[in-house]
């Protein structure tokens, strides 16, 4: 029974991988590599038991260790590898590219069934057809595009030389404007500048006006004051005389102070003689009284 039941599952295995496209070789194919699998894996599990509890028991452990440390060592090179390769050339990110998208492609396409993939491949044939009756189709309307074009080129170079023509049009008629607005605003900006001249010179002429009326007022000022000065230097003239005949004079008072001084000082001299005479004399009396009046004295005491 148990048998039966496999024999009907592995049936309807069959069944199923060959709608999703598998043949029968493949699933042999596979078949084959996983009874290869299982009969290493016994194989390695009889090693190890036949050298458990020996003194060889570490042997099927270091043989493990040593092909797993191989397996790193061959993926670290194929790693430093790559990486080297990275570095160094420069198309291996584009290849990459092109790699990880056939890849996608492939997993894209992994889970679609084989009718899906038939399909799609008539379809793809039919689209192929159609787009080779399209590509027909667009290489005339390519050729009607590049005679349309061969005209749109003369008729762009025919505008190019009417714009040229245009614009050199332009640029005279703006030109021509440019030089009536810079006639216009130069004789503008000369006439403004004659008029700030013309006020200026107003200016000037009513400063210049200004500058003789205080002229004139100095002017007069001086004449007065030249009048005054005329006036006072015949005033000086007068007090001159005056002062030469007030010189004479003091020169005849001074004379006249000499002799009187040198009559003084006689006067003084003889005044000084005459006060010692005078003295002299007083002195003379006194002594004259005081003999009197020891001359009476005798006859005095004689009576009594």
């Amino acid at each position: 029974m148990e048998r039966n039941e496999m024999k009907m599952r592995v049936q309807a295995l069959r069944d199923f991988l060959s709608t999703q496209g598998y043949s029968d070789s493949d699933i042999q194919d596979y078949l084959k590599k996983k009874s290869e699998r299982q009969r290493t894996q016994m194989h390695r599990a009889v090693v190890g038991l036949f050298f458990r509890n020996s003194d060889f028991e570490i042997i099927p452990k270091a043989l493990n260790q040593w092909k797993r440390w191989v397996e790193q060592r061959r993926l670290a090179k194929q790693w430093s590898r790559y990486c080297l390769n990275a570095m160094n050339h420069p198309l291996h990110w584009a290849f990459r590219r092109w790699k990880l998208s056939e890849e996608d492609a492939r997993s894209r396409l992994r889970g679609v069934l084989k009718k899906d993939l038939v399909k799609k491949i008539i379809d793809d044939e039919i689209a192929l057809g159609s787009a080779q009756h399209r590509l027909e189709r667009m290489d005339e309307a390519i050729e009607n595009l590049g005679i349309q074009r061969d005209s749109l080129l003369q008729h762009y170079i025919a505008g190019q030389k009417l714009a040229l023509a245009l614009g050199r049009n332009n640029h005279l008629r703006t030109m021509f404007r440019a030089f009536i607005k810079w006639k216009k605003e130069t004789r503008d900006h000369e006439q403004l500048l004659l008029l700030q001249q013309l006020e200026r010179t107003n200016g000037m002429i009513q400063d210049l006006m200004a500058h003789v009326s205080r002229l004139e007022g100095i002017h007069s000022n001086l004449v007065a004051e030249n009048e005054e000065l005329r006036q006072a230097a015949l005033d000086g003239i007068e007090i001159a005389k005056a002062v030469q005949d007030l010189t004479r004079e003091r020169e005849t008072l001074s004379q006249d102070l000499q002799d009187r001084a040198s009559t003084i000082k006689r006067l003084i001299e003889d005044n000084n003689t005459l006060a010692f005479r005078l003295s002299v004399a007083q002195k003379e009396a006194e002594q004259l009284e005081e003999l009197g009046r020891e001359a009476t004295r005798p006859e005095r005491d004689r009576y009594y």
